[in-house]
């Protein structure tokens, strides 16, 4: 019987790399080919062939979207339509455990992510959705479910990390030569396709690198004539461990420079053009996503980690589904969305569900705003009512995040600002530059009794 589709159970059995070779003969064909190789992973010689051309073929057939404004955007969106169906989104909470009885989740017990005096909370549910890495779901489970997920797991292979130079230009870059919205910056070290792995694990003077310029899209990031734009190369967590706080902070620098210099002679002028800069390395990864190894794409997509190979969303536990990068698809932005969607249709279909409770879960850290004053011209105080259990000492930080800002452009509604109230005082006091952010002008505007949220504290 003749296949339906037989150029997509070949690529199952290739990397992209065997693929290539086999049909391709030119090398630099081959490498413009997988130049967005490290999109996906850090070898075309492991990375399957299949996952590589449907990511592809979907980007190069209909094309690429961006979504307006930033992807806060499209989590600001969904947040808002789980509370307008009545449900509650909590930031700053970390699940430590999943509760199990005759073979099904009844509860889940979580924590404040910042503040270790309030006290962990367990709330009783029909289904429970792990959209965290799964290596991190056994030590939330009770046994025998936490050694039977970490049976299953224990021969896998992460994906590769990234590093990412955010950068803020005061001028359209268009001007320096910038003619599209993703450029791949290649080493003159990589000659052929089988170049590309061993280049991605070399020193930054000569590793390949993408450069993405967002004012080529309509993405409103930037106020004109300013723009954004990011240098991303693939890295590894290896190469940022073991540092003290200082050489930590120092590398970044170094490499940051390292790739500046390398943009500018690509670009050149270009540089003169940068006002602000900021390096998110594999440790800033791990630290904001608790993803093992900083991985960025859950599991390596090889031959044998992808397709109908990967994890799907409910194998374990009837009642619990895994959706995130970790799961089927697999990892980047539409991978992660369409693994939540398969996650949803699955629970729609299996219909755990009871009568929902009037019960709500109260976030103690959101307080009422008490007073707002002028320092002078350009400093404004905040007074709020003290979050519940929320001990400070002097010098520490907090998270303010205003609940429903007046003005959002160009901005989040929240800071990492010093408290300047002393711990002993019954309300808890900020201090805000006005520097006309939208954030700042949200704080002039900030009614008294609004409601902000809290975060902390920190040091």
């Amino acid at each position: 019987m003749p296949l339906l589709y037989p150029n997509i159970v070949e690529a199952t059995r290739h990397t992209v790399g065997s693929w290539l070779d086999k049909y391709i003969s030119n090398e630099k064909a081959k490498l413009d080919i997988a130049a967005h190789v490290g999109y996906y992973g850090d070898d075309p010689y492991t990375l399957s062939m299949f996952y590589f051309g449907m990511a592809q073929a979907g980007f190069i057939g209909p094309g690429g979207h961006f979504v307006k404004g930033g992807s806060q955007q499209l989590s600001n969106h969904l947040a808002a339509y789980i509370e307008q169906q009545g449900g509650t989104v909590l930031l700053g909470k970390k699940a430590e455990k999943i509760i199990t009885q005759n073979g099904r989740v009844t509860a889940v017990t979580f924590r404040d992510n910042f503040n270790d005096g309030i006290e962990p909370v367990t709330i009783s549910c029909d289904n429970v959705v792990a959209n965290c890495a799964i290596p991190l779901v056994p030590a939330m489970l009770e046994e025998p479910h936490a050694t039977a997920l970490q049976q299953q797991i224990s021969s896998k292979t992460n994906s590769t990390s990234l590093l990412c130079l955010y950068l803020g230009f005061k001028t359209d870059v268009e001007k320096f030569g910038v003619k599209h919205y993703s450029n791949y910056i290649l080493s003159d070290e990589v000659k052929t396709l089988k170049d590309v792995h061993p280049n991605q694990l070399d020193d930054w003077p000569k590793r390949s690198f993408i450069f993405v310029d967002y004012n080529k899209i309509d993405a409103e990031l930037a106020p004109p004539p300013k723009s954004v734009g990011a240098i991303c190369g693939v890295d590894h967590l290896k190469n940022w461990e073991g540092l003290s706080k200082e050489d930590y902070k120092a590398k970044k620098e170094e490499v940051a420079q390292i790739l500046l210099d390398r943009l500018d002679k690509q670009f050149p002028g270009i540089r003169e053009s940068v006002e602000y800069y900021e390096v998110a390395t594999p440790k800033t990864n791990q630290r904001f996503t608790s993803n093992p190894s900083g991985s960025v794409y859950g599991y390596a997509q090889s031959k044998e980690q992808s397709g109908l190979k990967r994890f799907r969303n409910n194998f374990l536990i009837p009642n619990l589904y895994f959706a995130s990068a970790w799961t089927f698809p697999g990892g980047g932005f539409n991978g992660a969305i369409m693994a939540g969607f398969l996650a949803a249709l699955q629970m729609n279909r299996d219909k755990i569900w009871s009568a929902c409770d009037e019960a709500k879960y109260v976030d103690q850290r959101i307080v009422p705003l008490l007073e707002r004053k002028k320092i002078d011209d350009k400093t404004l105080e905040l007074s709020f009512e003290k979050p519940a259990k929320f001990q400070h000492q002097k010098g520490q930080y907090a998270i303010l995040n205003i609940m429903k800002p007046k003005i959002t452009e160009l901005d989040l509604p929240y800071r990492w600002l010093p408290v300047v109230s002393s711990p002993e005082e019954d309300s808890i006091r900020f201090r805000i530059e006005l520097d006309g952010s939208s954030f700042s002008k949200s704080c002039e505007l900030i009614d008294i009794s609004e409601e902000a949220i809290i975060f902390g504290p920190m040091v």
